[in-house]
C-alpha cells in the first residue's frame, strides 16, 4: 500500500477492474509500519479508524477483529 508501489500502480492501470468492489480500509493512526498513514485511507473505500499502537497487533485486536467479521457478514448481503 505504499504510495507509487508497484501494487498500487498496477490496480490503477485498470481502474475498471475493480467496479463493484466494496473496500474497507481498517486502519490505525498510530501505524508506524504504513507511513504516511494516510495512505491506509482509499477515497473508494469505507474507512475505519483504529488506534492500535503497534501494526502487528491489529490482526489480535478484538476492535479489529470484530470490524473485520462485521464488514465480511454486510458484505455477504
Amino acid at each position: 500500500m505504499r504510495p507509487g508501489s508497484d501494487f498500487l500502480r498496477g490496480l490503477a492501470a485498470d481502474p475498471g477492474g475493480l467496479q463493484g468492489v466494496r473496500f474497507t480500509s481498517i486502519w490505525s493512526p498510530l501505524d508506524l509500519t504504513i507511513i504516511p498513514t494516510s495512505s491506509s485511507v482509499i477515497a473508494e473505500a469505507r474507512s475505519i479508524r483504529v488506534c492500535v499502537p503497534i501494526h502487528q497487533m491489529m490482526p489480535w485486536d478484538r476492535r479489529v477483529f470484530h470490524l473485520v467479521e462485521q464488514e465480511l457478514a454486510t458484505s455477504l448481503d
